[in-house]
């Protein structure tokens, strides 16, 4: 049996992977995310629902699982994706995932694909409008007086809300996975590449996979999917929430979290506060749906100092990438 796990990292054409290639890939007893796997290592591994599991069980539980599971899938390619595997984006815990899957899946291959830092951070920040965060891109990353703030300065409530970049480590989490699969078991690719020759990258990942890609036929490879919203709808949501009051800290909370910074006397009216920003935020998203669909226009939203210092900084540390693979080998504007 071959076990392939794709890990991601999020923001590095996952979805488009998962929802247009990986099912549709043709390959000899051919397996890509089976249900009974996924269900019981996403319960053991995955940073959102292990550390919430109520069953209890033990990592050593799930291991039996997993073998067990595994033996019905003997001679076969099995193809297992999943970004969440790899960090908690907003938080950037790592959590031990890369110990915990060589646990589990001793024989794995590896899949990575890595996106140059500024430039995820940015894609991140766009996509914390669409998860209902309209908030300036210093407020997202904590800058205050020309410092990224530590993370135990953040309000906990707020955590979720912002990006942490003084852990934001991806050469550190690449050497580990190497450190704990072997360099010839991981497989690193870079998502400035994608963009560049998407259909060159696929094929060299089929290649990673055993599947001939001359036979494959994607009927949806062309579709864009999961694609940052624009610089000017980013720029619109934050005007329109904040001239119609419907973003502050206290709303980026959920119903749970917000009820239990309010006495109980003005629960209804928080009710009502919730409910009015409910019905112009669907108005509003819908708005902004449809202009950056016809107005699709894109500046850099991240300020000079700002950019230069995470330039200087993930240049110097992207130097660890050299320790697994060749310079050539990587994008221009990774390294010093």
């Amino acid at each position: 049996m071959k076990l392939f796990i794709h890990i991601g990292l999020p923001r590095t054409a996952s979805t488009f992977l998962q929802k247009q290639i990986f099912p549709y890939l043709k390959a000899d007893n051919y397996y890509y995310n089976p249900t009974d796997l996924i269900q019981v290592m996403k319960k053991f591994l995955d940073p959102f629902v292990a550390p919430q599991n109520n069953e209890r069980k033990s990592f050593e539980d799930g291991k039996k699982e997993i073998d067990l599971i595994l033996e019905g899938y003997k001679g076969a390619t099995i193809l297992l994706s999943y970004e969440g595997l790899s960090m908690e984006p907003w938080r950037q815990n790592y959590f031990n995932n890369y110990l915990n899957l060589k646990k589990m899946f001793p024989f794995a291959k590896i899949i990575v694909m890595l996106r140059y830092q500024t430039d995820w951070v940015l894609s991140l920040y766009r996509l914390s409008f669409q998860k209902k965060v309209y908030q300036s891109i210093e407020t997202f990353l904590s800058f205050k007086n020309g410092v990224f703030e530590d993370y135990e300065q953040i309000p906990h409530s707020l955590r979720k809300r912002r990006l942490n970049v003084n852990e934001l480590h991806f050469p550190w989490l690449v050497l580990k996975y190497v450190e704990s699969f072997g360099n010839e078991n991981v497989k690193l690719f870079f998502f400035e590449d994608f963009k560049k020759d998407n259909q060159k990258v696929v094929s060299n990942i089929l290649g990673v996979i055993g599947a001939d890609p001359s036979i494959q036929n994607f009927p949806y490879f062309e579709k864009k999917i999961n694609t940052s919203i624009s610089a000017f709808a980013c720029m619109l949501y934050r005007v329109l929430f904040n001239f119609f009051g419907l973003f502050k800290d206290i709303d980026a909370l959920s119903w749970t979290e917000s009820i239990k910074n309010y006495p109980s006397w003005k629960i209804p009216f928080l009710i009502i506060g919730k409910s009015y920003q409910y019905v112009m935020r669907r108005l509003i998203n819908g708005l902004l749906r449809s202009v950056d669909k016809i107005i699709y226009w894109n500046w850099d939203l991240m300020p000079p100092k700002m950019k230069d210092q995470l330039d200087s900084r993930y240049k110097e540390e992207n130097m660890k990438l050299l320790e697994v693979v060749s310079r050539d080998k990587i994008p221009s504007g990774y390294l010093t």
